[in-house]
């Protein structure tokens, strides 16, 4: 099967390998630069580093879907072990593999849940010059792959856990017994740090209204978000379901914004949101504005590194507003409420491990990426 474009094809023995043409995971500061120069070309962001290594990131996803089976061929009908994508040019970068943890369950129809769900181990490849680009290249890959296999599946495809990244580079050279060490680093879901309920003050009025009880949730959802710009998005809507009801709270009437005159009615929803960035005389003038043009940008795509270091800079002032929205919404003292502050990490140890046959990583695979890679392509070829 010739490789054009989106195609699909099967593994002569026990997996099936789905190839496809995309872009490739935002790499450095200077990705969407690129990008932009590259969209009439259509062709993928490359890393500007000439020695650049290839990195690998393991982990376990939870997909809840039955493998294609083979649909020609010798193998026609059999069970598979998983499947592979490469969003790449057949050097590594971009490159994505699964193996079903339990093969019979993956390859026939049965009942999904969170409490019982269909895991897979995973492993991704990105290329980077350095261990951190790496580890944000290929993180921000996997979720590319996640979005995409919810789309594909129709399904929601989550993340488990993250095992560890390694410089693949280096691992074959230590197969090839040219080293003894390659980089390797752990990692696991992002976590932050515990403390006390910073909001008791307002239990005796947690009676929301309908519009302070979905407030909440988006509220809640923004906090479970692993992107800044969706959890800036999901807090900003919390502000927006709770604008009619904070203009009633505050008792806003509508004014002309040129001259201030009474009118009959509000030619803005976001009044109520405005009124709540206003109560903080500290901000820079027009910050209502700054906010809103940013939520309009994540929301209609238009993405940039200046609007990622806005949201960056940004994220911890509108998840306040959030909170000091609900709390207005409820009754309740907006001023005394707190929030984390600090924001979720990942949990890294990096260093230099001594290369053990016993415990190569490519023993769990079988192969090498560059391997798998060409034997990707090599069946698409067929």
């Amino acid at each position: 099967m010739e490789s054009s474009g989106r195609s699909f094809g099967t593994a002569p023995v026990d997996s099936t390998s789905l190839t496809t043409t995309g872009y490739l995971p935002e790499d450095d500061d200077h990705y969407w630069d690129r990008m932009e120069s590259n969209q009439q070309t259509e062709q993928p962001a490359t890393d500007p580093q000439n020695n650049a290594d290839l990195w690998v990131l393991e982990g376990v996803i939870d997909a809840p879907l039955v493998l294609p089976r083979p649909g020609a061929g010798p193998n026609q009908g059999k069970d598979v072990r998983g499947f592979s994508i490469d969003f790449g040019s057949g050097d590594g970068d971009g490159f994505v593999e699964f193996h079903a943890a339990d093969v019979e369950r993956a390859n026939k129809p049965e009942w999904w849940s969170k409490d019982a769900p269909v895991l897979f181990d995973f492993r991704c490849s990105v290329v980077a010059a350095e261990p951190l680009v790496a580890w944000l290249r290929a993180n921000d890959f996997l979720a590319q792959v996640l979005d995409r296999l919810t789309f594909l599946t129709g399904d929601p495809v989550t993340l488990v856990s993250r095992s560890y990244l390694y410089n693949e580079t280096e691992l074959i050279e230590c197969e090839a017994g040219r080293r003894s060490t390659f980089r390797f680093q752990t990692g696991g879901i992002p976590t932050s740090t515990t403390g006390p309920m910073r909001n008791l003050h307002v239990l005796a009025r947690l009676r929301p209204s309908n519009r302070g009880k979905l407030a909440m949730r988006w509220f809640r959802k923004a906090l479970t978000f692993e992107k800044e710009e969706d959890q800036f998005l999901a807090f900003f809507v919390a502000l927006e379901v709770l604008s009619d009801d904070i203009k009633a709270a505050a008792k806003i009437s509508p004014t002309c914004k040129n001259c201030g005159a009474p009118i009959s009615s509000f030619t803005s929803h976001l009044e109520g949101v405005k009124d709540v960035v206003n109560r903080h005389s500290d901000l820079p003038p027009k910050m209502f504005d700054r906010l809103r043009k940013m939520r309009g940008k994540i929301a209609h795509g238009e993405l940039s590194e200046s609007l990622l270091g806005d949201v960056r800079d940004c994220l911890p002032l509108v998840e306040q507003l959030a909170a000091e929205a609900i709390a207005i919404s409820l009754g309740a003292d907006a001023s005394a409420v707190q929030t984390r502050g600090s924001r979720l990490y990942d949990a890294t140890i990096f260093g230099d491990i001594n290369f053990d046959p016993k415990q190569n990583p490519h023993s769990r695979w079988g192969q090498s990426i560059p391997v798998a890679v060409e034997h990707l392509r090599s069946l698409l070829q067929q």
